[in-house]
Parts: structure tokens; sequence; C-alpha cells
């Protein structure tokens, strides 16, 4: 979490070092949006830690490949609801954002790249790129770890796994643009409400592992 926040940390930076009025704008509404969601990343990680009895990410994924909990749990789509929400939040998608819009009044993602252009402006989308990209890798790995059982060579294991992952993420990415097309950006004093409603669905999950257990 803290390592996903050093790289939006860095990216408001960015948008400050410019010294345009859109760049101080934009990261000021970045770091607004981020600590509005990350107590549902918070609450939603610490509960899939609950469910595998650990908090680390390839202890997460061993559990579930072996008992699957995540597909058994009933309040385990709370949770993927929330990381869901929590994905568009993070990564500028709409309704929290448009990445490509120049209203003044919208935008925030791309305030803080106003100012940039060449390989500057370039480095900085590819680093939104691979951030959303890592948020759909780790939704796609809690939720859905599935490998190929090939035992008898581990270059085809290897081979398919990546095929696999690449069809998750093209997966979790029709989902996203489905998202885009069938709703419209929020206004900026609307986007607490959505965070509320993903903290609302991760601590709904939290407290269903009391209640309903593994």
């Amino acid at each position: 979490v803290y390592l996903l926040g050093l790289g939006r940390f860095f990216m408001a930076l960015g948008g400050l070092d410019a010294g345009s009025t859109f760049g101080g704008m934009g990261s000021s509404r970045e770091m607004m949006i981020s600590a509005l969601i990350e107590p549902a990343l918070l609450v939603s990680l610490l509960t899939l830690g609950l469910m595998s009895g650990s908090t680390s990410i390839d202890s997460i994924m061993s559990v579930n490949r072996q008992g699957s909990p995540l597909s058994t749990n009933p309040f385990a789509l709370l949770i993927l609801i929330a990381l869901f929400i929590i994905l568009l939040a993070e990564t500028s998608r709409i309704p929290v954002d448009d990445p490509a819009t120049h209203l003044e009044l919208t935008m925030v993602h791309e305030a803080m790249l106003l100012e940039y252009s060449g390989r500057h402006l370039a480095l900085m989308e590819y680093a939104a790129v691979i951030k959303q990209l890592l948020f759909m890798t780790i939704l796609a790995n809690f939720f859905f770890p599935l490998e190929p059982n090939i035992l008898t060579s581990p270059f085809l294991s290897l081979f398919f796994g990546v095929i696999l992952y690449v069809l998750k993420i093209m997966v979790i990415a029709v989902f996203v643009a489905v998202t885009e097309i069938c709703t419209v950006k929020l206004r900026f004093f609307s986007i607490p409400n959505l965070a509320a409603i993903s903290f609302v669905l991760s601590f709904l999950g939290f407290m269903q592992f009391f209640i309903i257990g593994r």
C-alpha cells in the first residue's frame, strides 16, 4: 500500500514541479482521492489476509490455489467489488476521472501532465499504465488464481501460465471498458460518495468474515 502511495507521491510532486496552476490543482485533487480511497484498500487487503491467514501476497495466492476460499466464501464478492472500485479510482478511470479530458473543472490526472511533453510525458504516461496493470494483476491473482497443472514440462507450464495471465488481464480490462461506457464521470464532490461505497463494501466483507467464518 505504501509503495503504491510512494508512486502517487512522486506523481503529485511532478505536477507541482511544473509550477503551473493546473499542476497544483491536479496534484491536490489526486491526493484527496487517494486519501478517500485508501481506507477501503487497507480494509480489503486486511480481510484477504485474514481469510488466508497471512498478509503476504504469495501466501494469499497459495491459499487461493489450494482451497479456493475466495470462490466459496459469500463475502468475497463484496471485496471484489470494493477492489474494482479502488482500481477505477487509483488508475484515474471513469467515473472517477477521465484521463483524456482537458476541461479545467474536471481533470485530475491530465492536469498533472499538462505542462509535460516529449520523453518526460511518455515516462509519466508509462508509469500510469504500469500502475493500472499492477492493480489489475493484484485483482486477477487474488480472485482468479488459475494456473496450468502441467508437471511434464516447466516450459509448457510457464507458457500456458503467461497465456492465462494475459487472458485474465484482458477480461478485467473489458470490465473496466464496459464500466466506462455505461457510466459518466461523476462531479468532483460526488467522488467521496463512491469512496464511501467502496469502504462500506470492504467493511461489510470484513464483518462477515467474523460472522460467517472461513
